[in-house]
Formats: structure tokens, sequence, C-alpha cells
């Protein structure tokens, strides 16, 4: 690269060759162009131009952002799972991205926060609900003990205010957790167990939590990344399904091709309920988001 640089337009005769000129300078001011053709708009239309191989291959690709029906959209509740991977890191993404910003509820898993750092989380017109690694194990046994002390898990739930969702205390220790109602009364359970968690004592928590649910919401839905993979029958989804629980993603959610992040419902009939990957760029995950048809608009 150069601060100055001096690009003749006249003279590209091949597909790139304007744009690895132009690239080449570090600042505008720096930039000039010297041409004989006193027509701009005609002069980059014949000489900063592409292969047309590669125009047709972005002609060719799937948009990442879906576009949705929003009349639709307003006879359904929102609910967006994601593995975020570090909240701290990715906030900005996230706070950014339209499709987050009109959910209704948000349900992030690896949040990666850390007690004793005062990190702002905020969005706005969200309430937000966090419960951190650190807080969620207790020194019972030498693996809790560890998972306490260790970097990395965590959830937070985000609410829009208009849903008036309040904090469930559900009294089980050893299992990363944040619970929330929504004015509907449908308890929202956001769960993520690390892969070094035992299943055996991660399944021994979670049953409790979900005795907890099932003996005071008639409605609920528990998602989150529970490190199995659904392609194949395991504990987890045994335990789940043996409770009146429903599995609902059937698509990969990882770059891996793996199903670990899981979306089980209670009470709500499963023809009210759309649920489909929600790309994201950051993450290992993709997000995946349930929308729930009511019988008004939110």
């Amino acid at each position: 690269t150069a601060t100055e640089v001096v690009v003749n337009l006249d003279k590209m005769f091949a597909p790139g060759q304007a744009y690895v000129a132009l690239s080449r300078v570090t600042t505008k001011s720096g930039l000039y162009i010297e041409t004989s053709n006193n027509n701009i708009s005609e002069l980059f239309a014949k000489k900063i131009y592409g292969e047309k191989d590669v125009k047709n291959a972005v002609l060719e690709m799937e948009n990442l952002l879906k576009q949705t029906n929003s009349t639709e959209d307003l006879f359904c509740k929102a609910i967006i799972l994601h593995n975020i991977q570090s909240l701290s890191a990715h906030f900005e993404d996230l706070r950014s991205d339209q499709r987050f910003q009109k959910a209704n509820v948000i349900c992030l898993t690896e949040t990666w926060l850390q007690r004793q750092k005062d990190e702002t989380i905020h969005l706005e017109n969200f309430t937000s609900f966090r419960q951190d690694r650190y807080d969620s194990f207790d020194n019972s046994v030498e693996v809790f003990s560890n998972l306490k002390n260790s970097k990395g898990g965590g959830v937070v739930s985000y609410s829009q205010i208009q849903e008036s969702a309040i904090t469930i205390n559900i009294p089980v220790n050893n299992i990363e957790i944040v619970a929330i109602l929504l004015k509907d009364n449908i308890a929202i359970v956001t769960v993520y167990r690390p892969s070094a968690q035992p299943l055996n004592l991660f399944l021994s928590s979670m049953k409790n939590v979900i005795a907890f649910v099932k003996d005071r919401y008639e409605k609920a839905i528990i998602l989150g990344d529970f490190n199995e993979d659904s392609k194949s029958p395991g504990p987890i989804q045994e335990c789940m399904s043996t409770n009146g629980f429903s599995q609902l993603v059937t698509f990969p959610t990882t770059e891996g091709g793996t199903i670990i992040d899981h979306v089980y419902v209670y009470g709500i009939q499963q023809n009210q309920i759309n649920v489909s990957l929600l790309p994201t760029y950051y993450s290992y995950h993709d997000a995946v988001i349930l929308k729930i048809q009511t019988s008004h608009p939110e």
C-alpha cells in the first residue's frame, strides 16, 4: 500500500484491474484518478468491473436475511435461541441485528460473563435476566467446584418490556439456567449444559427443574445448548420426552452439522409453532427462531 497513488483508468483492460489499483492507497485524499474521459459514470461502468462468472455467482447466492411477512408476524410471538459464544464480544452484533431486536424473547447460552465484572449488556426496550456460571454451581463435589471456577458458560434471557416478564426462581443447584414467566403464563427456561458436566449429574438437576416447572405452569418451553446431538437418540432427549416435552429442532445448528441446540415445548400445540434456522456470522452456532401463533397482535 501507499499513502498517495495515481491511477490511470484509461489503461485498464481486464476484470479486477481497477479494484487492485484503487485499493493500494490508504486514504481517500491520497488517491488521484487520471483519465481522458470526462464522463465519470461511463468511465466507471466500462473500467471498474468483475468477471462475468463472479457476477453470476453473486446473483445465485442465497440471501442471508430472509424476507418475512410482517402482517403474519404481528400474530406471532417470536423467541430466539442462540449460543452467542461471548455476549461481551458480540453485544454490538446482537444489538444491531433487527431480527433479534424484533423478537419478543432472546435466549442466549455461553454468554461467558464474569460476575466480578460490570459488563454492559443492556438492550433498549428489553429486560434482561442473567445467570453466570459461577452462581450456578456449588462446591458439593469436585466437578461442580471445577465448573464453578472455570471460564465460559452462563445464560441470559432478554424479554421485550411489553411482555412484563418476571423471574422464576427455581430452587435447583448445579445447572446453568435462567427462567422467566411471560405475561401470558408461558414459562421459558434457558439451559446450557457444558460438555464437562457428566450426564448423570446434569440429568439429576434437570429432572428437578422439569418437575418444578410442570407442577406450576401449563405451558413451558425449555431450550438451550445441551451438547447432545439429537441426530441420534440420547438420554437428555429421552428424559424430556418421558416428561411430555417435544423436541422441535430437526436441522443442524452448528458449523459441524450437529443438532445440539434444542427447543422442548410442553402444553403448546405443535401446529401453532414454527421453528427455523436464523443464520449468524460470528458464532460456531447459528440461531434458532421459534414463532408461536397468537390470537391477537403482540
